[in-house]
């Protein structure tokens, strides 16, 4: 409550062992503002929650279809994902020669993740198999936890074996659920 302002001598207060057993102490608090309000911030938070749930699983129905559908879909792309190897490589030098020693690689030149508590990440990139474009791929995530805001990324997924990439294009290859907080570091293909 507001410094300097007292408590109407009607208005009660809400108590209550769970969120939703609060009961208003006064008769004429019965029904009363705490309560509505206390109730109304459950439905709105519920209403933000499945908002966000049904925003997510728009955007992973509209990735059934991971090939751009245009030769300047493809070009576009194709730009996105040179320029994206050029920053990272700019950033670890060391990083190609993790690419050329691997059986193949998917890249994804602009992810975007975003939430307010329940999240998601969604981005179009290519895989390639010894240095050639095989095809291209969506990746898309969701997750559950304290987040809020949003951010864009470069994600590399690199095969060392033929069984790795072959996984991947059968779309039997997950990640871990903390994949996604992992960040490019300088040095970061010497682990590699």
């Amino acid at each position: 409550m507001p410094a300097g302002h007292a408590p109407r001598a009607d208005a009660g207060a809400c108590v209550g062992r769970a969120a939703r057993k609060r009961r208003c102490t006064s008769p004429a608090a019965a029904g009363g503002v705490h309560c509505v309000r206390h109730q109304q911030r459950r439905k709105d938070m519920r209403n933000a929650v499945l908002t966000a749930m049904f925003l997510i699983v728009c955007a992973a129905m509209s990735g059934c279809q991971s090939a751009p559908t245009s030769s300047e879909e493809r070009e576009a792309l194709r730009q996105e994902v040179q320029a994206a190897l050029r920053t990272m490589q700019a950033e670890d030098p060391g990083l190609e020669r993790v690419i050329k020693n691997a059986w193949g690689y998917a890249i994804f030149p602009s992810v975007g993740k975003g939430g307010l508590i329940v999240g998601g990440a969604y981005g179009h990139g290519e895989v390639y198999e010894q240095g050639k474009l095989i095809g291209y791929s969506t990746v898309t995530k969701a997750d559950i936890g304290l987040q809020a805001g949003g951010q864009t990324y470069i994600e590399l997924i690199v095969f060392q074996n033929r069984q790795a990439l072959d996984r991947f294009t059968a779309r039997k290859y997950q990640l871990a659920a903390n994949a996604s907080a992992v960040a490019l570091k300088a040095g970061a293909s010497q682990a590699a």
